[in-house]
């Protein structure tokens, strides 16, 4: 999930040109990105996905196992991510003695951890279908906010704390 921008988009061009059928499924629209795929020959598809939506996520899915030339996954990436918020004490010490308004924004935690589960749990479920000859991979993307302390967002660091946390117990 998420492939529109940044490394998702650049992974998903770099295992189209090594003849993988991709999906990107992306709450932002990158049909440009696969019409260029296409035109070149590959096997792309764009689905719109809200990844914090259970729902559109399993559409997401089933559409990239319809599309899938052996109607398995093979590869679940997770890219999905957001960071738009600044620090929390910040956040907290900026309110007048009013608690109007210092309930803390969650949607980090909604598209990075939240959607992310989401991707984890459907992905572990579809990859079993189909073919079981070919390895499988879960493949999920934090950065260094969640190995290292980051005081520019703690939103969004709490959040990719959490998906090492997710990838530590899935491996485990």
């Amino acid at each position: 999930m998420g492939g529109a921008s940044g490394l998702g988009r650049e992974t998903a061009i770099l295992l189209a040109n090594n003849r993988s059928y991709v999906t990107i499924a992306d709450i932002q629209s990158r049909e440009q990105t696969v019409e260029e795929l296409k035109s070149n020959g590959h096997n792309a598809q764009y689905v719109q996905c809200d990844v914090t939506s259970w729902d559109s996520q399993v559409k997401a899915f089933q559409s990239a196992l319809a599309f899938s030339q052996n109607k398995t996954l093979d590869i679940v990436a997770i890219f999905a991510g957001i960071d738009s918020q600044g620090h929390l004490i910040d956040h907290a010490t900026s309110i007048s003695s009013s608690i109007d308004g210092l309930n803390p924004r969650i949607r980090e935690i909604q598209v990075n951890l939240i959607g992310a589960l989401y991707t984890a749990t459907l992905g572990l479920h579809y990859s079993k279908l189909g073919s079981q000859e070919t390895r499988k991979s879960l493949i999920i993307v934090s950065c260094l906010a969640g190995y290292l302390d980051d005081t520019h967002n703690s939103i969004y660091t709490t959040s990719k704390f959490g998906l090492r946390g997710l990838f530590r117990a899935i491996r485990a």
